[in-house]
């Protein structure tokens, strides 16, 4: 499912992006998919790390679905 498509600007930058919902099987959960640059977390919950404002955007998007 593709999402709506935005541009994010910073300093002398653009970013267009075209998100989507990618659906996977249970065999994909993150206890399988875990290593030390991974960090999972329920979408619903503020994360304990800063989360860049691009896909804070993509969340929220993902949380009116």
């Amino acid at each position: 499912q593709e999402l709506e498509s935005f541009r994010h600007t910073f300093s002398h930058y653009h970013l267009d992006i075209h998100p989507h919902v990618v659906m996977s099987s249970d065999k994909m959960a993150p206890a399988n998919v875990m290593d030390a640059q991974s960090r999972f977390f329920k979408l619903h919950q503020q994360p304990e790390v800063g989360i860049a404002a691009p896909v804070k955007r993509i969340m929220q998007s993902l949380l009116s679905l």
